[in-house]
């Protein structure tokens, strides 16, 4: 791909030296190779700008070096094949706050199976649990993120298979196994690095050494205790240790797999959270028939069928855990360094890109405020880690109040269960995002994973949250000038300050003089060159994606009921590849430019974002995608992709949310394509929801023109019957039990 040049419509403003520049926009670099020049040279004469090499991704310090050295070295240097620990390579080096560090801060660097932590940097690096592997499942299964022993903040229990496709319908997932653990009982001892304390608990499970492991967990989270025999003439696997802290037993193989590994007892495991459990996977499209069990550190899966040695392997939790918090690294290397630098770093930054806001800016305005402390308060009553004024939350859609909900006590809406609220008949933001025409994300997917904020205390508090909706505050206040102070200011006062206030005049002078600084250490590689515009870069984030259900003909049927409509571009067409994807201000058959993870498609616009669930989009989403795009983007390994308006037209406006997320219903006359149902399996799931009810066209031309459907149920599954093309919703795959959709759209 050539370099490139993002215009934008206030303008481009190119410096010696600096970061290009557009008032409220910020540029990205562009790909290193180099675009021809003109033959005219008189006629585009380049801006004379400083070029930056490509800055190289932060890699792990050195003692996280070493444990990932002594894990994995021998299979690098290829001295030894055997399955990795951790990985081939990181997946990100960054930081975090932490409140139980001298610092306020832990070092982290994710891998595909796991993450290794420095939670303390003033302990003395000899100690052996200096370098601590995170307890990443034992906060999946939780719901909670852990920050220290007495701060974590709620997510919901992540629905993603434990093992196998990431994409497979009816899966064991996080969410599955979580009931069958005791994590909500309050520990009876502080958390330390080697895992959890004694628990002062009656038996939860009796010791059961040597006994046969016969029990079958299915996807709707009920154990066969005898679902699984012993082939005629094989031995059966049994138990081999029981575990007095956490009253689980461990299953043999997995006993000696630990013990082989050289590490001290818990410090790859930590203790078992779950029993041994026989599942039903797909492996590659492949049915395959595993025993894993949870630990807190990891899942270990038994597959009789391998080869002795290879039998015993560990899943990749790192990838998992980084798809529950929507975690993902920047597109540009000095990016990376400046989110591995800054608290929540991933957080910001991918904020910052989505919203075309300075990434420096949003970097500085963290540090200032909170230095990545959740908990931080500003005089101004700004909260969180980038300071966001409650007022600014709920003027962007978040409830003021939390939704009140018969039969659901306080600790139950903190967790996962309250994605399962009706939006029509509760709180919109409770649950997933919707767009027009009756699609559901995938729960059981892989990415573009979020926990809806159900009202302003979780935005206050959630460093995600936090940073999305600050992203969208600062975008109205973005003068059309590099003048960072106003900026600054503006955010801080709600657009009106007052320069005599001490606390706004040293919060002005603190951001910007740290984003002086952020853009010293960490400068952007730009690279314009006359005749090197692409397309318009419209943003870079997340993306979420329809449910693998939802197949192209299901999208060739929507297009042509968007054109029942007249709500379709000139001159559409199908698209050749079957990318459909959708964001707010495009009209269906329209097409954008999406590059992720060196792979770049063309998509067509195929569905349409409902009106009053603007807000809660735009905070987290830059695109939402079918699954065959989001797959060939490689956005299920890391959800990172910009977006390029490619159109001979220039792009739309962003629709303004409404004052008001209320769904005003149209009249729905005759349904004029019904849909192609699919067959359902020999074995439904335990909660299966009816089929959508069949949307209708309105009368005239309609932004949301039909009637709510029933409820199709998140987790990409066979039993979910694809709706009709009628008011569209694209849903994000929310963790926990089975999201709601409506046709008007819904929260997040």
């Amino acid at each position: 791909m050539k370099n490139r040049r993002h215009s934008t419509p206030r303008g481009v403003l190119l410096t010696l030296g600096c970061l290009l520049l557009v008032a409220s926009t910020w540029l990205l670099p562009a790909a290193a190779e180099e675009a021809e020049v003109p033959e005219d040279p008189a006629a585009a004469t380049p801006t004379l700008i400083e070029v930056i090499p490509d800055v190289p991704r932060p890699t792990p310090v050195a003692e996280i070096a070493a444990v990932w050295n002594r894990a994995d070295g021998s299979i690098l240097n290829g001295s030894e094949v055997r399955p990795f620990l951790f990985g081939a390579e990181p997946l990100a080096v960054v930081t975090e706050h932490y409140q139980d560090s001298a610092s306020g801060l832990r070092q982290m660097t994710y891998f595909e199976k796991g993450r290794l932590d420095i939670l303390d940097p003033a302990e003395h690096p000899a100690n052996p649990w200096f370098v601590s592997a995170a307890a990443l499942v034992r906060e999946m299964l939780s719901g909670s993120v852990e920050y220290g022993e007495n701060e974590r903040s709620e997510r919901g229990l992540a629905p993603i298979p434990i093992v196998g496709d990431l994409n497979q319908p009816n899966a064991v997932t996080y969410a599955t196994l979580g009931p069958l653990t005791d994590l909500d009982i309050p520990l009876a001892a502080p958390l330390t690095p080697e895992g959890l304390a004694e628990l002062e608990l009656p038996p939860v499970t009796l010791a059961r050494l040597g006994a046969a492991i016969t029990a079958l967990l299915s996807s709707s989270g009920t154990v066969e205790p005898d679902g699984v025999q012993p082939a005629e003439g094989a031995a059966p696997v049994v138990i081999g240790e029981y575990d007095a802290v956490t009253q689980r037993n461990i299953a043999a193989p997995f006993v000696t797999w630990r013990d082989a590994q050289g590490f001290v007892k818990n410090y790859l495991l930590g203790h078992p959270l779950t029993e041994p459990y026989w599942v039903d996977t797909l492996v590659d499209g492949v049915p395959q028939r595993v025993l894993v069990q949870a630990f807190e550190r990891r899942v270990l899966v038994y597959d009789p069928a391998q080869p002795e040695g290879a039998q015993v392997d560990s899943t990749d939790v790192g990838v998992h855990y980084r798809l529950w918090r929507n975690l993902a690294q920047p597109v540009d290397g000095a990016l990376s360094q400046l989110a591995a630098a800054v608290p929540f770093g991933e957080e910001i930054v991918s904020a910052a890109t989505a919203n075309l806001i300075d990434p420096h800016l949003m970097a500085a305005l963290a540090l200032v405020a909170s230095n990545g402390d959740p908990q931080a308060t500003l005089p101004n009553g700004g909260r969180g880690i980038l300071g966001l004024r409650p007022d600014a939350a709920i003027a962007l859609g978040v409830p003021a109040e939390p939704p009140v909900t018969p039969g659901l006590d306080a600790p139950a809406l903190a967790k996962a269960e309250v994605v399962t609220l009706d939006p029509a008949v509760d709180d919109p933001n409770a649950t997933v995002v919707t767009s027009e025409a009756g699609a559901t994300t995938g729960g059981g997917g892989g990415s573009g994973i979020v926990i809806a904020p159900r009202w302003v205390e979780d935005v206050m508090r959630d460093p995600a949250h936090n940073a999305a909706y600050a992203a969208r505050d600062l975008t109205q206040w973005n003068p059309l000038s590099l003048d960072f102070a106003s900026i600054a200011a503006d955010y801080y006062s709600n657009g009106a300050p007052n320069w005599d206030d001490p606390a706004l005049q040293e919060f002005v002078t603190k951001v910007v003089a740290t984003r002086d600084d952020l853009v010293q250490r960490f400068p952007l590689p730009v690279r314009v060159t006359a005749g090197s515009i692409e397309g318009q870069h419209l943003g870079t984030g997340h993306s979420a994606y329809y449910d693998p259900s939802y197949d192209r003909a299901w999208w060739e049927r929507t297009l042509l009921l968007y054109e029942s409509w007249n709500k379709i571009a000139d001159g559409w067409q199908n698209d050749p590849n079957g990318f459909y994807c959708v964001r707010p201000g495009y009209i269906p058959g329209q097409r954008l430019q999406l590059v992720a993870n060196g792979v770049t498609i063309i998509c067509t616009i195929g569905d349409t974002v409902a009106e009053p669930h603007l807000s809660s989009w735009l905070a987290h989403w830059v695109i939402e995608m079918n699954y065959p795009a989001f797959e060939a983007l490689g956005l299920d390994r890391n959800n990172m992709v910009e977006v390029f308006h490619i159109e001979a037209d220039p792009p739309p406006p962003v629709p303004t949310p409404p004052a008001e997320e209320t769904p005003t219903p149209t009249a729905t006359p005759e349904e004029p394509t019904p849909p192609m149902e699919p067959t359902p399996p020999a074995e439904p799931t335990a909660t299966p929801t009816p089929p959508p009810a069949e949307p209708t066209p309105p009368v005239a031309p309609t932004a949301t023109p039909t009637t709510p459907p029933a409820s199709p149920t998140a987790e990409p599954s066979a039993t979910s019957t694809p709706a009709a093309p009628g008011n569209g919703p694209v849903t994000t795959p929310v963790p926990g039990t089975t999201p709601t959709t409506e046709a008007h759209g819904s929260g997040d």
